[in-house]
């Protein structure tokens, strides 16, 4: 996988949080749900590296 930035990573989240709302069968939002929460964890981890650097 290749690293991406806290700004490439909130993007990917957005999306994901606006396909959880548009989901209607309770599997498909499970696994959306559990994308989002690690999409979550990256975010945070990236925000963290960049404060860091800078």
């Amino acid at each position: 996988m290749t690293k991406k930035t806290s700004t490439e990573l909130k993007r990917e989240l957005d999306q994901a949080t606006r396909m959880l709302v548009g989901a209607t069968d309770p599997g498909e939002r499970d696994r959306i749900r559990e994308y989002v929460r690690e999409l979550e964890r990256l975010f945070e981890a990236a925000a963290d590296s960049e404060e860091r650097r800078a």
